[in-house]
């Protein structure tokens, strides 16, 4: 539902307190077209780029934005009505890839905030909620720390020097209870998915049988000593691949077997309650177990 996702300069700079710099850093999609939003300069107390929106109120909201930490690392991301009397919103901590502390205003509530590590020094940030009077703008906001900052209607303030910045790319927003995949909005219209279609799926004459993926993005619901597995076999263990949850705690485990002849890989993650991007990868005298990239 927002526009211009990557096109930063059609965004709203309220007061000229930042100033946004396109084709800064290489961003997610590979390409140098991420932008660097800075302070525009030390008189300024809040350091805000906002679009503006168009909403229901008492509807779900999802934001997102990928986000990559400069010469500053934290980041605050909110959803507010047209006085900025009503808002939610979450600061992100991009030094550490964790949530920082929750900030609103007007009895409004946060139902979700998540922080996703993409890869080379980049997040994805979201926020989930739903504002009692009309959302009117999708607004991020500079912040010098991750938890006790100064706020004035929930917002972030702080004197700054001019030179704080960041990186971001792609933002989003969604009429969802969370956020799914980024859907770029390249121009002023929004943008629905494409229905997505799968033909053939399950057919053993379009299965490669000696080399492929087994991918899956799973958590275990506790580290509690049993062993769990997904699995793809002929009905034996002979010729199978597997992925498996171990015993150990936080340790995943990767079965191939071809002809009762087996290659085992193994990994010890920080915390497999945690959603992982695991995948195994599988040919002729060639194996990977892959966590998280």
């Amino acid at each position: 539902l927002i526009t211009y996702s990557e096109d930063f300069s059609q965004w709203t700079n309220t007061a000229s307190e930042t100033t946004d710099t396109p084709n800064s850093a290489t961003s997610p999609s590979g390409e140098s077209n991420a932008t660097k939003l800075q302070e525009a300069d030390s008189s300024n107390s809040f350091h805000r780029l906002s679009k503006t929106i168009s909403l229901s109120s008492a509807t779900d909201y999802s934001l997102s934005i990928f986000a990559k930490k400069g010469t500053l690392s934290n980041m605050q991301l909110m959803l507010l009505n047209t006085s900025d009397t009503k808002m939610f919103s979450k600061v992100f901590d991009l030094e550490n890839g964790t949530l920082g502390e929750t900030l609103t205003n007007g009895g409004q509530s946060l139902t979700d905030s998540k922080i996703e590590n993409i890869g080379n020094g980049w997040y994805r940030c979201s926020i989930v909620g739903q504002l009692s009077t009309t959302p009117n703008s999708f607004r991020i906001n500079l912040a010098n720390a991750s938890t006790g900052n100064t706020t004035s209607n929930g917002m972030v303030k702080y004197t700054g020097d001019g030179n704080g910045n960041i990186f971001i790319y792609g933002a989003q927003l969604e009429e969802l209870s969370f956020p799914t995949s980024y859907i770029p909005t390249l121009t002023g219209s929004t943008v629905t998915r494409a229905t997505e279609t799968a033909t053939g799926a399950g057919s053993a004459t379009l299965i490669n049988s000696t080399e492929g993926v087994l991918y899956a993005e799973i958590a275990a619901l506790s580290n509690d000593g049993t062993s769990r597995r997904i699995s793809l076999s002929d009905g034996s263990i002979s010729n199978r691949v597997s992925l498996e949850l171990d015993e150990t705690s936080n340790k995943i485990k990767a079965f191939i077997s071809s002809g009762g002849v087996s290659q085992i890989l193994q990994y010890t993650a920080s915390d497999l309650t945690q959603y992982n991007k695991i995948a195994i990868k599988y040919k002729v005298n060639d194996f990977a177990l892959w966590l998280g990239g």
